[in-house]
């Protein structure tokens, strides 16, 4: 039987999606242009990524602290 693919959700959805961008640009995949307003986007998407992670791994040490 053939295997599903898991449909990935959150944050690995977002990691996947910015890689494909990233792609895009360091390899000139399919020469897609990459417009400005993408790049902005990618930008925000990785500030709000950055932003989800540093707040959960500040809430994990907080949870540590004695």
């Amino acid at each position: 039987a053939p295997k599903k693919k898991r449909r990935r959700v959150g944050y690995l959805n977002v990691i996947d999606e910015l890689l494909k961008k990233r792609n895009r640009i360091a390899h000139g995949e399919g020469f897609d242009v990459v417009t400005a307003n993408e790049l902005k986007e990618a930008t925000e998407q990785i500030k709000k990524l950055c932003d989800g992670l540093l707040g959960k791994l500040t809430d994990k040490l907080a949870e540590m602290k004695p």
